[in-house]
């Protein structure tokens, strides 16, 4: 009896512990989810900052440009694109 009492605790905190791989694996892809759209954040920010100050492109074209880039970013965020 005592033996099949034990066997049952070590199933138990087998279950706990998976539990809390699968945690700590979501929350790890949720941090490099995060990450990823801030970078692409701040590209899309820099692009739209730069419509001012360079000359190549279009100030119009620039910003366009920049705002598809943030709309990306947000995307990612969310969870409808995964990278």
């Amino acid at each position: 009896m005592l033996a099949k009492g034990r066997c049952v605790k070590t199933r138990v905190s087998l279950n706990k512990k998976k539990k809390k791989k699968k945690k700590k694996k979501k929350k790890r892809k949720k941090m490099n989810q995060n990450l990823s759209s801030l970078l692409i954040g701040l590209v899309g920010a820099a692009l739209t900052l730069s419509a001012y100050s360079q000359t190549w492109v279009s100030p119009t074209e620039c910003i366009t440009a920049g705002l598809l880039v943030l709309v990306f970013g947000l995307l990612v965020n969310e969870g409808f694109i995964s990278i």
